[in-house]
């Protein structure tokens, strides 16, 4: 693809571009090249993007908690633009469901548990159990909203001491800002056909199967368009009228009447690996 010149623009085609400019030799670059676009996928994919994938099945679970998010973009962002870093300090309710979508299920050795008694330093699964206020395998973001409440994730989700991950702050920023967007413009619910199941396993990352409903107005439907690389709209007909079904629970946006057509309509969407 390079050699064509049909190779899409990405930090792997850029470094090889510059070194076939700069003369460099190839065969060391190339391997360079290799374990740093590796170290990018490892770093991002299984960590940030996983976060944000887990995030988004657990508003399909929980939606008494997803119109709470929703309701608190709605009053502080509104519908002209979508949210910016700037807006983080005033949304504590999107923060607190953050935090608590990366307490619920954190990273284990293996897939494993480890035993209670065995010295582990540290242990990231226990310290995620220090539940406060709701049990500790509930999906609860009001427990960070109290001052005095439980252990913020991110003082152990990355790391400790001088092996902290350097990407600390990039990751909760992007974290935030993603999750903020897909919230402010759509609403997420388990498919209609099937149940929405959360598996946890070692591996690469799975895909599943959410209905979503949007409530982007006519002047943010670019987004759409930049959705595809994480969002697979399938055909609706194949899937056996899970638009239909989805419209019927209220997929049609909160809010918007007959009268109001500058909303997107209905999807049924897999978010893929």
């Amino acid at each position: 693809m390079q050699a064509a010149g049909s190779a899409v623009p990405s930090v792997t085609r850029d470094l090889l571009e510059d070194a076939a400019r700069d003369g460099r030799a190839q065969d060391d670059f190339e391997t360079q090249v290799k374990w740093a676009a590796g170290a990018l996928y490892g770093a991002g994919g299984e960590t940030t993007y996983t976060t944000v994938l887990v995030f988004v099945a657990l508003m399909a679970l929980h939606p008494a908690q997803q119109a709470l998010v929703h309701d608190e973009l709605d009053r502080v962002v509104g519908a002209d633009r979508l949210p910016a870093l700037a807006d983080r300090g005033r949304l504590p309710y999107l923060e607190a469901a953050i935090k608590e979508a990366m307490r619920w299920h954190p990273a284990l050795r293996a897939g494993k548990f480890i035993p209670a008694g065995t010295l582990v330093l540290p242990n990231v699964w226990a310290l995620s159990r220090d539940a406060h206020g709701a049990p500790s395998d509930a999906f609860a973001p009001e427990r960070f909203l109290d001052a005095s409440g439980a252990t913020d994730p991110s003082s152990y989700a990355f790391g400790f001491g001088r092996r902290i991950c350097p990407g600390k702050y990039l990751a909760e920023n992007s974290v935030f800002i993603m999750i903020a967007t897909l919230l402010a413009c759509f609403d997420f619910a388990p498919p209609a056909d099937r149940p929405l199941e959360l598996r946890f396993a070692t591996g690469l990352v799975r895909y599943f199967a959410i209905a979503i409903s949007s409530k982007v107005s006519v002047g943010l439907m670019w987004l759409w368009g930049q959705l595809p690389a994480a969002v697979r709209v399938q055909d609706h007909a194949a899937l056996g009228g899970a638009r239909e079904a989805a419209r019927a629970r209220g997929g049609a946006v909160r809010g918007v009447t007959p009268s109001n057509p500058a909303w997107a309509s209905v999807g049924f969407c897999d978010i893929m690996p």
